[in-house]
C-alpha cells in the first residue's frame, strides 16, 4: 500500500511479543502453541522454521519447505501490482493502454489524482476485472522429434464458466503429419500405427471451474519445420481457443 499525504505519520512499529506472541517475517503475530506444530500459520511459513528434529530424517518422507510454500510465492510473484502515471486531460480523463498478465487471477483496479486546483482524491469504489479467461486450452509439444517419431501433444482444457460445456478439441489437417489412431482399451502399435489424415475431433466435457487434460497422437511424415494446430471449442456461445506451433523434425 502507497500513502500520499502531508501530514507526519510516524510509522506503527509491530511488536509481537509485548502481548506475549511470536512474530511473523511478514509482521504477522501467532500464539506460541503454533509454533513448529506442523501447520503453516505464517503466510511465509517462518513458524516452521528453526525447529528441532526429534526424528530421524530418513524415517519421513519430509516436503521441502520451499516447495510447500512455493503456492504462496508463485502467486506473489506473479500477482504483482502495475503502477502508471500519466497526466490526466484538462476535463481529468485519462487513457491508456497496458497488457495484463496471462495468468488466472481477479484484478482490483484503482487510481489517485493530485491537481493543483481540487487536491487529492481518491477513487471511491474500485473496478474489478476478471483476468481469466472463460474458456482456453493449453498445448504442449516436444520442440525436436526424430522423423517418424509418435508425439503426444499434451492439451489442458479450462473451463471457468458457471455451468457445464462440452468442448470440441481439434488436430488440423496438415500434410506433415498423421494422427495416429488409437485402438481397443487404448493399445497401439509403436512400430507401424494405423495413420489417418484429415481432422480430427476430440469431445470433451467440462464442469464449472474444471480442468481435463487429454493427449492428441500424430507423427510427422516429412523431415524439417512443422507447424501443428490445435484449436478448441464451444460452438453454442463461438467461444474459442487457438494454438500453434512449430517443431523440428530430423532424421
Amino acid at each position: 500500500m502507497q500513502i500520499f499525504t502531508d501530514v507526519n505519520i510516524q510509522a506503527i512499529q509491530i511488536a509481537c511479543n509485548q502481548f506475549g506472541l511470536l512474530q511473523c517475517t511478514d509482521g504477522s503475530c501467532y500464539p506460541p502453541p503454533l509454533k513448529c506444530n506442523g501447520v503453516l500459520d505464517c503466510r511465509d511459513g517462518s513458524d516452521e522454521t528453526n525447529c528441532n528434529q526429534t526424528t530421524t530424517i530418513d524415517q519421513y518422507n519430509f516436503t521441502p519447505l520451499y516447495l510447500r510454500l512455493w503456492p504462496y510465492w508463485e502467486r506473489e510473484l506473479q500477482l504483482d501490482f502495475m503502477w502508471h502515471q500519466q497526466f490526466a486531460y484538462p476535463d481529468g480523463r485519462v487513457q491508456f493502454r497496458t497488457t495484463v498478465p496471462n495468468v488466472i487471477a481477479t484484478w482490483v483496479i484503482t487510481a489517485i489524482a493530485v491537481s493543483r486546483l481540487t487536491g487529492f482524491g481518491v477513487v471511491e469504489i474500485p473496478f474489478i476485472y476478471e483476468g481469466t479467461r472463460q474458456f482456453f486450452i493449453k498445448v504442449e509439444v516436444p520442440p525436436i522429434v526424430r522423423f517418424g517419431e509418435q508425439i503426444g501433444a499434451r492439451v489442458d482444457v479450462f473451463n471457468f464458466q458457471p455451468h457445464r460445456i462440452e468442448a470440441l478439441i481439434i488436430l488440423h489437417a496438415s500434410d506433415n503429419y498423421r494422427f495416429v489412431n488409437i485402438d481397443e482399451k487404448g493399445i497401439v502399435s509403436s512400430y507401424a500405427p494405423r495413420l489417418t489424415n484429415g481432422q480430427h475431433h476430440v469431445l470433451v466435457i467440462l464442469y464449472p471451474n474444471e480442468v481435463r487434460r487429454i493427449y492428441l497422437p500424430f507423427v510427422p511424415i516429412v523431415a524439417g519445420e512443422i507447424e501443428v494446430m490445435i484449436e478448441g471449442r464451444i460452438d453454442n456461445k463461438w467461444l474459442s481457443s487457438y494454438f500453434v506451433n512449430n517443431f523440428v523434425s530430423y532424421h
